[in-house]
């Protein structure tokens, strides 16, 4: 079994060959069967050369970053007028049905409409009463008792 330290410098060695012209294949073949499958996957590693981006192509995807930012801040933004809008609109609202009611007017509330009928109470049909006046009898549906 190799050591840590072994194995590294192992390593440097055959990316040295490589870096010197020696192929990846001939510095697999002189490699210990135990390491042949790690060096050759480090050595494909550090044979392969990172493309940076140009400092152009850095600012444009920077400059892109803070536009697409800026624009969810506005949606953002947006939305929460949406929502005070509404939010301002159903307190108008309740605020409305409360001074109606504070007012005496209640739409939820039937309100039976009076009248006057001088007469008689002649007889109870079904809902329905029957008052016998000077012009005659009058019908009046008669409204359930609240509990």
């Amino acid at each position: 079994m190799h050591s840590e330290g072994d194995i590294e410098h192992r390593l440097s060695e055959y990316a040295a060959k490589i870096r010197a012209g020696e192929s990846i294949e001939s510095c697999l073949e002189e490699c210990e069967p135990e390491l042949r499958a790690l060096v050759e996957y480090a050595l494909r590693l550090r044979s392969v050369r990172i493309r940076r981006n140009s400092r152009t192509a850095f600012e444009s995807g920077r400059a892109r970053m803070h536009k697409a930012r800026e624009a969810q801040e506005v949606r953002s933004a947006k939305e929460a007028r949406k929502g005070l809008a509404l939010l301002g609109s159903f307190a108008a609202i309740i605020l409305i049905a409360l001074g109606l009611t504070l007012a005496g007017y209640s739409p939820l509330r039937a309100s039976p409409t009076e009248a006057q009928v001088e007469g008689i109470l002649h007889s109870v049909q079904g809902n329905i009463l029957v008052i016998a006046t000077d012009e005659g009898q009058a019908r009046i549906p008669s409204m359930p008792a609240h509990r």
